[in-house]
């Protein structure tokens, strides 16, 4: 996947500097307290592996935006995507500044069927 940028839309691909912070956020019981059991560092991994293994093989999947996007955050709100401001982590690859904060959406499977969009899974 390449970095998809809009005027008001910038979604990118994982990488590998996701991990660490997405760990902790799966390791994390209120972060977890509506998704399901807390995950280890090794469950953290082998989801993103999936995350771009899916994309790779569908062209769609999780995308990471960043936190100071407020189009895009505008536009995925719109379309009933949600996100929970404690998903939110800095990219340690990123230098400091707007693109280093980042955002975690969801879609509602609900509300990928109302956009014509298949749901994350």
């Amino acid at each position: 996947m390449t970095a998809l940028h809009t005027d008001r839309l910038v979604l990118r691909p994982w990488r590998d500097s996701d991990l660490d912070p997405w760990a902790e956020m799966n390791a994390d019981p209120e972060v977890r307290r509506h998704l399901g059991d807390l995950l280890t560092r090794g469950q953290s991994e082998a989801s993103v592996v999936r995350f771009r293994a899916a994309f790779d093989r569908r062209g769609y999947g999780l995308a990471v935006t960043t936190a100071g996007n407020l189009r895009s955050q505008a536009v995925m709100q719109r379309i009933g995507m949600t996100r929970d401001p404690a998903c939110n982590f800095d990219d340690p690859d990123a230098p400091e500044g707007p693109l280093r904060p980042n955002v975690l959406f969801r879609l509602a499977r609900d509300a990928a069927a109302e956009v014509g969009a298949p749901a994350a899974g």
